[in-house]
């Protein structure tokens, strides 16, 4: 794909194109761990050598294939043969591939701080303050472990409690279109 200038149609058109990334991402996977040949390309893509450089050059920014630029006379530049990074696999796969499974996100709540929080919500409560009072010193007695197997239950009958979920989320979320 080298000593060649952009066609009319390369210099007005944008050059990303998710199908076309798609295609590339999965001609990789196929390939994988080998480099794909630009070769094939040419034929299939003749005329749209900057459209292919550039969605090589978007899919390697996002870390989903790799290889090197080399910079060529003018504005132009070529690319040595890409390859499919895990990342890349892990994109096209239903399930999100490892990346999915290792990303796994787990939130954990401090013993002190759930307890906290459950002493502040009595403490607001509409309950005669011996009851608060009891039932404040039952949550401090509580040991850690038995705090620990109630938080999904608390969490779960916290959801279930929100009256509006989506207006909590589109509070949690304000950049969220809808």
């Amino acid at each position: 794909m080298k000593g060649r200038s952009m066609t009319e149609a390369e210099k007005h058109s944008s050059p990303l194109d998710r199908k076309l990334q798609t295609e590339l991402l999965k001609r990789m996977a196929e390939i994988y761990p080998s480099h794909l040949s630009m070769s094939a390309f040419e034929k299939e893509y003749s005329g749209q050598h900057r459209k292919v450089i550039a969605n090589i050059c978007y899919l390697m920014e996002h870390g989903l294939c790799t290889a090197q630029i080399i910079p060529e006379i003018g504005w132009e530049v070529e690319l040595t043969p890409p390859k499919i990074t895990a990342k890349g696999l892990d994109f096209l796969a239903d399930d999100g591939g490892l990346d999915a499974i290792l990303s796994v996100v787990t939130v954990r709540f401090d013993a002190d701080t759930l307890k906290g929080l459950l002493a502040a919500k009595i403490d607001e409560a509409d309950a005669p303050e011996e009851e608060k009072t009891f039932f404040k010193k039952q949550l401090e007695a509580l040991p850690d472990a038995a705090l620990k197997a109630g938080t999904s239950e608390i969490v779960k009958l916290g959801v279930d409690h929100i009256p509006n979920i989506f207006h909590w989320l589109r509070i949690l979320f304000p950049h969220a279109q809808s």
